[in-house]
């Protein structure tokens, strides 16, 4: 909604009362993460708006850092559902769940706005689900593994 693509979509009343949520929202996103809060990352999108959810990164980038921002989303989430030691991390023993960006999202969080363009390879569970690279193909079958540096 924060984004001239829906202008429009609600009437100017609750346009107007959805500027004031988000500016509210920023706030208290700002005043949590000073209090020391943990923030996790999620939505009360519906309907059409669901495909909008990737600009969330860059609106929560104005008040956290990209690295809070990918903690919420990341880090944080594991562990508010309860998977601390499984979840949320590039770690040996973890889950292999990520994404290959075109770029570094700590540098451009905006990188995460357009994910067609931008998500080079989707790896679920150490498979690769999806890639545009082609030293990386699609196997769904074979595991990707973590392993220690040391």
């Amino acid at each position: 909604m924060a984004s001239d693509k829906w202008q429009g979509y609600l009437p100017i009343e609750s346009a107007t009362k959805n500027t004031e949520v988000l500016h509210s929202g920023l706030g208290a996103l700002k005043t949590a993460a000073d209090a020391g809060v943990t923030i996790c990352f999620g939505t009360d999108l519906l309907g059409p708006l669901g495909e909008a959810q990737p600009k969330e990164f860059a609106i929560r980038s104005q008040v956290l850092s990209s690295l809070a921002v990918l903690r919420s989303a990341t880090i944080n989430a594991a562990s508010l559902v309860g998977c601390p030691d499984y979840l949320g991390q590039a770690r040996e023993g973890f889950s292999a769940d990520l994404l290959l960006l075109a770029r570094n999202p700590l540098e451009d969080i905006k990188v995460l706005d357009n994910p067609e363009a931008n998500i080079l390879a989707v790896i679920k569970e150490g498979r690769v689900q999806s890639s545009k690279l082609e030293a990386l193909k699609e196997d769904g079958v074979v595991p990707v593994r973590l392993r220690s540096s040391l």
